[in-house]
């Protein structure tokens, strides 16, 4: 929310004559008075100034909760919005431009644009996720449909159906920052109903969520990532794949688990360097949410186990 401080309104006509000013201009430029020095400024600095930006849009469209820094009188940056329209003036030449004039704290400042970067940081991984993991999902259940189109139709057209589920889900997440753990869930449940027609017996995936936990808020699109990277890596000797999904609540939020028995070879610390983009990108939106990392251990007697502390309380 912005914190306003003053609101000051200066009415400025095309030549640059001051037509009008309310007594809190005065205070945001920093002047005790409206004095010879406060009129000098105002004419001198501030109406170049607010005609500069004004010429940005050679449309003369309104300007609208404009963000910028104002020199005051004594030369400190103040931090103010700007809100610009032109005014009607019926039987009168030229142009007149009204100018209101917010100032913040520098504090609501830096948490303001703290709160843009985060959505604009959350938003881009989101997008970067869609873009670039779920193609290489899509191409391989393409071909999967393809398969049973010819040899059991039925099943060809359920995983049509879930397939445009999954993605249904994908496209509108991407325009919601939280969604209940329970929605989350489902989704990895229906992509690995997928998977399952593609590896048959051989993808085995395990449950373990504790009650009471459904309504948890989590970003979503959150957790494929992790358990795509387990099926397509976490086979066996014998090319078995055995996942296990773990969820509990702890006193500070949850710990979500994505365990595989996968390559002994693998060191749970690479994974942060490795060149595959699902885990990397996870990982930078969990920093960027949370401020802290994905946790990899090994799993025993073999695999990895990734582990997300999603911090908060239930809603």
């Amino acid at each position: 929310m912005f914190e306003a401080v003053d609101e000051a309104v200066i009415v400025v006509d095309d030549s640059g004559t001051v037509a009008e000013v309310n007594s809190q201009l005065y205070r945001l430029i920093g002047a005790e008075a409206a004095d010879t020095r406060s009129q000098d400024f105002i004419t001198g600095h501030l109406v170049p100034w607010l005609q500069a930006i004004v010429a940005q849009d050679p449309r003369d469209e309104p300007k609208t909760n404009y963000y910028t820094n104002l020199g005051n009188i004594q030369g400190h940056e103040v931090p103010v919005k700007l809100n610009a329209r032109r005014l009607a003036s019926p039987g009168q030449e030229g142009i007149q431009w009204m100018f209101i004039i917010t100032n913040e704290s520098w504090r609501a400042r830096a948490r303001r644009e703290r709160e843009h970067l985060r959505s604009q940081a959350v938003m881009a991984e989101l997008r970067a996720l869609r873009a670039q993991i779920n193609p290489h999902f899509f191409f391989n259940t393409l071909n999967t449909i393809a398969h049973l189109a010819e040899t059991n139709p039925g099943a060809a057209v359920d995983t049509v159906e879930q397939l445009a589920e999954l993605f249904r889900y994908a496209l509108t997440a991407t325009r919601r920052e939280m969604v209940p753990f329970a929605h989350e869930l489902q989704h990895i449940q229906r992509f690995l109903d997928i998977e399952r027609r593609r590896y048959g017996d051989s993808l085995r995936v395990a449950f373990d969520v504790d009650d009471g936990i459904a309504s948890y808020p989590i970003p979503p699109m959150l957790l494929q990532p992790l358990v795509e990277n387990a099926v397509r890596y976490g086979g066996d000797d014998a090319a078995e794949i055995h996942i296990r999904i773990t969820a509990r609540q702890v006193s500070d939020g949850m710990v979500v688990e994505v365990a595989d028995r996968g390559s002994t070879e693998v060191d749970p610390e690479s994974l942060f360097n490795k060149p595959g983009i699902g885990i990397r990108n996870v990982n930078q939106r969990f920093s960027v949410i949370y401020g802290r990392s994905l946790e990899f251990a090994r799993n025993e007697p073999q695999g990895i186990i990734v582990r997300m502390h999603i911090p908060g309380q239930l809603s």
